[in-house]
């Protein structure tokens, strides 16, 4: 009973309800909330780092150049150093969040700083801010490694607009920014320029704003507008300048053909870049039909790309000049060989080659011949005159070119010099010994018979008469020794070829005064004997 007693005076204990979190611990579980979002914030808004190689670091500093687009900042360097080859900069620069889907293959990175060039001054505001990158977003996969420009562009993505591609010959002053006009107004500008792959031709890239774009059609020609032309005319000397900027940069302009209207040229179109004008319209005759003319005389003066012409409108050019010898005959010819346009002419506009050459062979049986004329007397240059002589016959050389022929004329002093060389020929025929003894013979009995009319005695009346006679006999006496000697000379003269013209003429002229003297003399004595005796006073009776 004890024992149960003393049980029941044990104390009984009792169970508390555990305690609430202290407040103690909530402070570093929101600091470590805090700085998670703080973190997470701060990773989000750190942007992409991309890696930009330059050849220079000019104007570049880490943690202070910014990279902009259109004057709002977009990104900053955050790191410069110099490439493992020693031959770049790589510049490492974090770009914002907003601006990364933008990081493309085709995005373009450029320094902005003060610089003077064919297009002008830029980069001015530099001089106060620092240099800074400048991006411009393209088209393109994602990109994080960029090769940046040496120039800025001259083109940005955000200019609406087309780019084309020109073959060229040459390049000439064309340069990066030359102006590209449609009419005398400037539309774009080109881009650059560079060979083609096997160095035969230059490719020129140019850049045709909105909404000037859709005049660039298929069908669209251009052309070198940087040069002065100069055309001399019957109204006198025209000469047509560019602007001062295409002067100086070089410049392009651009048409379409008048009345062939073709759809607009689709962005990345090729055309050829001709030289000047001119060529453009040389260029739309496409027809060509090539002959040959030989000549046996000196061509000095006449040039690859002389024109060919008929009556004054020109039908081609001459392409070839060459030289050949014939060993058998000793014979040395010149080929001329010349590209006509069927095109040019009305009744062959449209027609094949062979149905040009076949009109043109007839032509030539009726008398088309090729002749040399002078172009210029300034410069002495010739062309090719196609003319129609049917009273001439064709001589046609047997030569080396497998080209039809067109027969040649000389030209027209060679025509004269042949024309003096038969006339020589006739005179060296001609009896100037006999006549010259017949002359003094006729001229000696002439002066026996004055000798005895005086020595019988005639009236003083006469005296004049019979001094006329003896004037004129003398006269005649006189040239006929030097006449005989002066054709001599002026034959050998001639031969020579110097003097020509003038001596022969000075020895005719002579010799009609000295006949037309003889001439009226006989007249005289035939109508009046006795004016031998009574003198010319029976004229006035």
């Amino acid at each position: 009973m004890t024992d149960r007693a003393d049980d029941d005076t044990l104390p009984v204990a009792e169970l508390a309800a555990p305690r609430s979190l202290s407040l103690f611990w909530l402070i570093p579980l929101v600091a470590a909330l805090i700085g998670a979002w703080l973190g997470w914030q701060a990773w989000s808004t750190r942007g992409t780092e991309v890696e930009i190689v330059f050849a220079r670091g000019d104007g570049i500093e880490a943690g202070r150049t910014g990279v902009r687009y259109k004057a709002v900042q977009v990104g900053q360097v955050v790191d410069v150093r110099i490439a493992g080859d020693l031959q770049s900069i790589v510049v490492t620069a974090r770009i914002n969040r907003d601006f990364e889907r933008h990081l493309t293959d085709g995005t373009r990175f450029w320094v902005v700083r003060p610089r003077i060039g064919a297009s002008g001054v830029s980069g001015l505001n530099t001089l106060v801010s620092g240099a800074y990158l400048e991006v411009d977003p393209g088209p393109g996969e994602a990109a994080r490694r960029f090769t940046g420009l040496d120039e800025p562009p001259l083109v940005t993505s955000d200019k609406p607009g087309r780019e084309f591609v020109l073959h060229a010959r040459e390049l000439g002053t064309l340069q990066a920014g030359s102006p590209v006009s449609f009419k005398g107004i400037e539309v774009g500008e080109t881009l650059g320029h560079e060979l083609d792959a096997d160095g035969e031709r230059v490719l020129v890239h140019v850049f045709v704003r909105e909404p000037y774009a859709d005049l660039v059609r298929k069908n669209t020609r251009f052309w070198h507008a940087s040069g002065i032309d100069v055309a001399v005319s019957a109204d006198g000397l025209n000469v047509s300048t560019p602007s001062l900027q295409e002067l100086v940069l070089g410049g392009i302009e651009f048409g379409a053909p008048r009345g062939r209207r073709a759809p607009p040229a689709a962005a990345g179109a090729r055309f050829e870049l001709f030289d000047s004008l001119a060529a453009v319209a040389e260029a739309g005759f496409t027809e060509r039909v090539r002959y040959v003319l030989y000549f046996d005389e000196s061509i000095r003066g006449l040039a690859r790309g002389a024109a060919v012409e008929f009556r004054g409108i020109k039908l081609g050019e001459v392409t070839e000049i060459g030289l050949e010898l014939e060993t058998r005959g000793h014979e040395v010819y010149i080929p001329v060989e010349i590209s006509l346009h069927p095109q040019r002419l009305g009744a062959l506009a449209g027609t094949r080659d062979d149905d040009a050459r076949v009109l043109l062979d007839t032509l030539i049986e009726r008398g088309l011949r090729a002749r040399l004329q002078t172009g210029n007397l300034i410069t002495g240059a010739l062309y090719v005159d196609l003319a129609i002589a049917p009273d001439t016959a064709a001589t046609f050389v047997t030569g080396q070119r497998e080209l039809p022929q067109i027969p040649t004329l000389p030209t027209e002093f060679g025509e004269f010099k042949g024309n003096v060389s038969a006339l020589l020929d006739k005179l060296r025929r001609f009896p100037l010994d006999d006549l010259a003894t017949r002359a003094t013979r006729v001229l000696d009995e002439l002066e026996a018979v004055l000798a005895q009319v005086r020595a019988a005695g005639v009236p003083a009346a006469a005296s004049a008469s019979l001094s006329a006679v003896e004037e004129a006999a003398g006269r005649v006496g006189a040239a006929v020794g030097p006449l005989r000697d002066q054709l001599g000379a002026t034959l050998g003269t001639l031969e020579e070829g110097s003097g020509l013209q003038l001596r022969l003429h000075e020895t005719l002229r002579q010799l009609d005064a000295m006949a037309r003297s003889l001439r009226q003399l006989g007249d005289a004595i035939e109508r009046q004997p006795e004016s031998l005796i009574w003198g010319r006073e029976a004229d006035d009776e």
